[in-house]
C-alpha cells in the first residue's frame, strides 16, 4: 500500500477519500498519518448497515 500512496501523492492528490468498514482507533490513526504524509486533506467515512428489523 505505501507504493500506491506514493504514486498517488506524486500525481498531486489534494483530497484522499477513504471509505471503510473499520471504526477502530487504529484506522483513525492511519488517516491522521496519511494527511501529513501526503500533504492532503483526508475524508474517511465509516459505512453503516442496519440489522434487519433494527429501528434504532
Amino acid at each position: 500500500m505505501p507504493l500506491f500512496r506514493t504514486a498517488m501523492y506524486a500525481k498531486g492528490v489534494d483530497l484522499w477519500c477513504a471509505p471503510t468498514v473499520d471504526d477502530r482507533d487504529a484506522w483513525q490513526a492511519t488517516m491522521r498519518h496519511i494527511a501529513p504524509e501526503g500533504r492532503c486533506f483526508v475524508l474517511s467515512a465509516d459505512q453503516y448497515l442496519p440489522v434487519e428489523g433494527d429501528r434504532t
